[in-house]
């Protein structure tokens, strides 16, 4: 995205893949603990609401969502 290179169908198609990826960690996360991830959820909610609007998003949004995804990541390696 930073260089021009991502298009909104290849950006669609990442959104969905991390959507997917934190439905089916937000459901481990349910079966291990029996309780809610919020932090997955947000992140999959937060994909969700950017594939909404995928001819809007803007580099600082790849940038929060990768913060995002970097603490959801951190706070779940370290348990």
């Amino acid at each position: 995205m930073r260089d021009g290179l991502a298009t909104n169908e290849s950006t669609f198609r990442s959104l969905t893949k991390l959507e997917n990826i934190a439905d089916e960690v937000a459901e481990k996360i349910r079966k291990f603990s029996g309780a809610k991830s919020y932090s997955v959820e947000t992140f999959r909610d937060r994909c969700r609401e950017l594939k909404g609007g995928v001819d809007k998003i803007t580099y600082a949004d790849v940038e929060e969502l990768s913060a995002s995804g970097r603490k959801v990541s951190e706070s779940y390696v370290l348990r």
